[in-house]
């Protein structure tokens, strides 16, 4: 080996160490997020930090007790402005009469829109009474045999 090819193979080391950072910085070093292999087919690995379905379900969680809150002092409200009408002398018996039903039917229009009007139908009601007329004669034939 002569002098010059020594030189020039230092050269080059020293080329492949100046270009090596640029790739290091270029690397991506976020190791797997667990422990599945990277060949798997299949979904990526989910994040460990909070995914957005849990962060969800916690405000639901939040809003739901805030919920709970504003519904106990909505009722009490609600009993007071009842026990304020009863006791109130300022108005007549029949504008009392006509707020109270006034604000009953407010409140079941606001529940069927949000239920979605009546629940049970009429042909359930009939099978209903059908079967307890049934029940009826079934006893009244039992009775009747002792």
């Amino acid at each position: 080996m002569s002098f010059a090819d020594i030189f020039s193979l230092k050269r080059q080391n020293a080329d492949e160490s100046r270009i090596q950072p640029v790739l290091a910085n270029d690397m991506d070093y976020t190791l797997p997020l667990d422990n599945r292999p990277t060949t798997s087919r299949g979904a990526p690995p989910r994040r460990k930090s909070l995914s957005a379905s849990k962060r969800k379900s916690m405000n639901k969680g939040d809003k739901a007790i805030e919920f709970d809150k504003i519904a106990k002092s909505y009722l009490q409200c609600e009993k007071r402005l009842i026990e304020a009408l009863r006791k109130s002398s300022t108005m007549s018996i029949d504008e009392k009469l006509d707020l109270i039903v006034k604000k009953r039917d407010e409140c079941s229009q606001s529940q069927s829109d949000i239920v979605g009007g009546r629940r049970k139908t009429r042909r359930n009601k009939k099978r209903k009474s059908r079967r307890k007329s049934r029940k009826r004669k079934r006893k009244r034939k039992t009775k009747r045999r002792r």
